[in-house]
């Protein structure tokens, strides 16, 4: 009868963590780029010079099933300070709930600070990091320095585009 109790609590306990685990909020964090020109076509719009570039999204999905509330984001630089200069969806604001399968997406303007980022963050309200892969982060910073590069030598945005 003992093994029987000891096998059935082994079985409780397992399976309790195992909901436990299941059951909380889990936000995937990812990276997106795009660069805005000085006039993009279709639209009409004359772009302010001070936010043409190479912007970065950091995106985060929240994969868990409980609701998080997201506080914080920003990209965390080699020297161990934060860079926070995001720009939040119209009717936004931090902080911001996600609920299961929510998406919040932000967007960041890639400056010539970044060069030293280590990785991309999202911070939920209880202070939980979630990080995003370093390897895209650092491909889009050094497609946006390249690209300052060779605006500083003269090519046109044409030219950058390719074929």
């Amino acid at each position: 009868m003992e093994l029987f109790t000891l096998i059935i609590a082994a079985w409780g306990a397992l399976l309790s963590t195992w909901l436990a685990l299941k059951d909380r909020g889990r936000v995937r964090v990812t990276l997106e780029s795009y660069f805005l020109p000085p006039d993009p076509p279709g639209t009409g719009w004359q772009v302010l010079p001070e936010f043409i570039g190479t912007y970065l999204v950091i995106v985060g999905t929240n994969h868990g099933r409980r609701p998080i509330t997201i506080g914080d984001a920003g990209v965390r630089l080699t020297d161990g300070t934060d860079f926070t200069e995001v720009f939040l969806p119209p009717k936004t604001s931090f902080p911001c709930k996600l609920e299961e399968g929510d998406t919040i997406r932000l967007d960041v303007q890639v400056k010539n600070a970044l060069k030293d980022a280590a990785f991309a963050w999202l911070k939920d309200t209880t202070g939980k990091i979630y990080k995003a892969k370093r390897g895209p982060l650092r491909k889009i910073v050094e497609e946006h320095l390249w690209k300052r590069a060779q605006f500083a030598h003269g090519r046109s945005l044409e030219d950058l585009r390719g074929p």
